[in-house]
Order: C-alpha cells, then sequence, then structure tokens
C-alpha cells in the first residue's frame, strides 16, 4: 500500500476531518504526505494550556513540542509524574483528549523542571519549555489550577 492509498483509506474511514485533512497536506507533498504525519496533525494538532479565571495569556501549543521535552523521561514510568506519567501514559491530562483541570500544578511544574537540561530537537522547543514552566509558576503563586485541553 503507498502512502497516497492509505491516507485516503483513512479518509475514508474518518470522513469528519476531510477539511483539516485537506488544509494540512495542501502545504506539503498533497495526499503523498506521510500518514503518520498528517494524521497526527490532523486528529490532535494543539495542547492548550491556561489558568483559568486570570489574565494569563492561553497557551496553543503544537504537541509536537511536547514529544520533545517529554520523550526520554529521566526516571523510571511507575515514578513518573506531572506531565511525564500523563503524556506516556494516556492519563490525567492525556485521558481520551479532553478538557480536564489540573488542581495541584507544583507536580507538574516539579516533573517539567527535570528536563531543563535536555538537549531538545527544535530550537523552539526551549522557549515552549520556559512558557509551560512561567505558566506553572504563575498558577502556583496565585493558587489556581491549570486547564490543559486539545485542539
Amino acid at each position: 500500500m503507498t502512502i497516497k492509498e492509505l491516507n485516503l483509506f483513512l479518509l475514508r474511514l474518518l470522513p469528519g476531518i476531510k477539511d483539516s485533512y485537506i488544509e494540512e497536506v495542501s502545504w506539503q507533498d498533497g495526499h503523498d504526505t506521510g500518514s503518520h504525519v498528517v494524521f497526527e496533525d490532523v486528529l490532535c494538532p494543539y495542547i492548550i494550556l491556561s489558568v483559568p479565571d486570570t489574565d494569563f495569556p492561553t497557551l496553543h501549543l503544537w504537541d509536537g513540542y511536547f514529544f520533545d521535552i517529554f520523550r526520554d523521561p529521566p526516571l523510571d514510568g511507575p515514578d513518573w509524574k506531572g506531565f511525564t506519567r500523563d503524556f506516556h501514559q494516556c492519563e490525567r491530562a492525556f485521558e481520551g483528549h479532553e478538557q480536564t483541570l489540573i488542581p495541584d500544578p507544583k507536580e507538574y511544574l516539579d516533573d517539567i523542571l527535570q528536563y531543563h537540561d535536555i538537549r531538545f530537537r527544535f530550537e523552539e522547543t526551549i522557549e515552549v519549555y520556559r512558557l509551560i514552566v512561567k505558566l506553572l509558576t504563575y498558577a502556583i503563586e496565585n493558587g489556581k489550577a491549570i486547564m490543559i485541553d486539545f485542539n
């Protein structure tokens, strides 16, 4: 099966994503764009982090940056916490890709700070990392929960 055949087959299985699919492949290699790229970006392209009921800016982050940050956890699975646990085990914040309130941002801040010395694949990831740390720090300092959502 060719990439094009696989894309068109998947599109027939998921007709509700046709407009997003067309938009995604229009700036790449058309129907010959790698299926793993197209369908990952179409089905869950952005992670949205916010601190509800505040003026702190909402972050709309490409999920590839999350993968870049959390791809190589420094601990074994049973010791995972925060985003590391949620991202790799599809739990809590990443369970079902639904809007989720995270009441304890400190757990998530402590987790992400483990990655401060990681060499990221994308130049922009370091700025995304800093923005997430800033959001979590703001939430903690103001006694707020954080909201995670997907687009």
